[in-house]
């Protein structure tokens, strides 16, 4: 599937991995913009990469639904990144239990917000004959994701590929601004 032209929102693309699918994103011809809150990181990858910027907190319902009426996106990223920094602090060994209590509580927060959000675009998303399958659709994939990533890390810790897991989120958490799909096999 070619991206050349695709209109896409990345939210959160300013920094970490969000920088890093808008700079993949970019390299495949997709027309991108950045949706995030700092003013400053965002005009410093739109003159870096030449991708469209908005500063908005998507969060907001008016925003989101005016970024998703103006842009009409072929591809939206919404993208939060503390899980993968809890994961880099405890391979480093650095993670103590308030950590992991904080990043709970962050997450937990993040996904208060990133549900309702990701509910309100598939009804801006998706043709309304069409609805019901595309909010089961959405329910299905964020339903899976929980089940399929521990899944995977089960397997990969009972099959000793543990410290090859633990060295690939590594690579990833120090690349974060530089990440890009050819990188990794």
């Amino acid at each position: 599937m070619s991206l050349k032209d695709k209109r896409a929102v990345v939210t959160g693309g300013s920094r970490g991995l969000g920088l890093g699918l808008v700079e993949a994103l970019v390299a495949e011809g997709a027309n991108v913009t950045v949706v995030a809150r700092g003013m400053d990181a965002l005009k410093a990858v739109e003159a870096r990469l030449g991708v469209a910027a908005i500063s908005a907190d998507i969060t907001d319902r008016a925003a989101a639904n005016r970024i998703l009426a103006d842009i009409q996106p072929d591809i939206l990223a919404l993208n939060a990144g503390a899980t993968l920094a809890l994961a880099a602090i405890t391979i480093s060994g650095a993670a103590r239990a308030a950590d992991v209590y904080a990043f709970a509580l962050l997450s937990g927060l993040i996904f208060a917000f990133d549900g309702p959000a990701r509910q309100s675009f598939v009804t801006e998303v998706v043709p309304e004959g069409q609805l019901r399958a595309g909010i089961a659709l959405n329910a299905a994939v964020f339903q899976a994701t929980r089940l399929i990533g521990p899944a995977i890390a089960s397997l990969l810790i009972n099959n000793g590929k543990l410290d090859q897991l633990k060295e690939t989120l590594a690579r990833l958490f120090k690349a974060r601004t530089r990440f890009s799909p050819r990188r990794f096999p």
